[in-house]
């Protein structure tokens, strides 16, 4: 597995009831209750890249180039279809198209739910390294490794680069937020970068000192989250106007990745595992029962409420929903 791909790159139950059977909680929603994680059996010799659609289906690619579904939250897997043995899902668009990165294609897409895929690199340079992401309109943009910035508005068909000036080339953290804003992280003192006109212009929205941006995450309230080394995290309430440092609890020199669950639970993979905060970063609890691999890269969170974690030793799902 390509642990660096994923560190630079991006939610996660005990049922109890008690004697005045009141009703079932989940007690994930509780700050005090501890996530338990299970290691999942990879299809095809391990997974290589992994991607959710709207419904919680993942679609994995995996090294011997085949894709494989799953509809039960990473519990069973079918074979979904074959395509560059280096195949890296990356994201889903709202309609449905899945698309990858590869070692050798550039950015690949399949519109029959992994079945077939087709290169799509029209304006688009034939990178390996990049990083995408997808706005509700289903407008797709990709951040390079040579500072480029491009954006497609017919599903991948083709690319236009809008910018091509953004610092720090080995740090591609690219993130859009609900109301459509863009934000990039960068390791070279140029802190968080911000786009409110789909990536045509760029502005530098603070967080200058941290050696490094290399994750956000969004709630519902419109709180951005930024995570980078040393480790920390910063909230900003105002789309990134002011930040507020709130990662004082979070016991670990290296944060690779954050994400929001639809309660607006916080997770930080870290060093030293997961760390989550239920109250918007106020407070954090260490939860990594289960968890046999302590350096995790990356957060995944589906649809049905689940958090997949991306370690060097395999990929770890909560084993229980996080959400109610």
């Amino acid at each position: 597995m390509e642990t660096r791909h994923y560190r630079r790159q991006i939610v996660i139950i005990i049922v109890f009831l008690s004697i005045s059977c009141k009703k079932e909680e989940n007690p994930l929603t509780s700050e005090t209750s501890e996530i338990q994680w299970m290691k999942l059996n990879e299809p095809g010799g391990g997974i290589k890249g992994l991607a959710f659609n709207s419904s919680g289906h993942a679609y994995a690619g995996t090294s011997g180039g085949t894709v494989f579904r799953s509809t039960d939250n990473g519990g069973t897997w079918a074979q979904a279809g074959t395509a560059n043995p280096n195949i890296y899902p990356a994201a889903v668009s709202p309609g449905g198209s899945i698309f990858a990165r590869t070692d050798s294609d550039g950015l690949c897409r399949s519109t029959n739910a992994g079945v077939t895929w087709a290169t799509i690199n029209t304006g688009f340079p034939n990178r390996k390294n990049f990083s995408l992401a997808i706005n509700l309109g289903g407008q797709l943009f990709a951040r390079t490794d040579t500072n480029g910035f491009f954006r497609s508005d017919n599903n991948g068909d083709s690319w236009a680069l809008t910018y091509s000036n953004l610092p720090s080339r080995y740090n591609q953290s690219v993130a859009i937020s609900p109301n459509g804003s863009i934000f990039a992280g960068t390791s070279d003192g140029n802190g968080v970068l911000r786009s409110t006109d789909n990536g045509d212009t760029w502005t530098q929205v603070g967080l200058t000192n941290p050696a490094a941006i290399y994750a956000f995450g969004f709630n519902s309230s419109g709180h951005v989250y930024a995570g980078g080394y040393p480790a920390g995290v910063w909230r900003s309430t105002d789309n990134g106007g002011n930040w507020t440092y709130v990662g004082s609890g979070i016991q670990s020199g290296d944060l690779y990745c954050l994400g929001v669950n639809a309660n607006g639970h916080v997770f930080a993979g870290t060093h030293h595992g997961v760390f989550r905060s239920t109250d918007s970063g106020g407070s954090w609890s260490q939860t990594n029962s289960g968890l046999t691999q302590s350096d995790v890269y990356s957060l995944l969170l589906n649809a049905n409420g689940y958090v997949f974690a991306i370690t060097d030793n395999g990929i770890f799902r909560s084993v229980q929903s996080t959400i109610k």
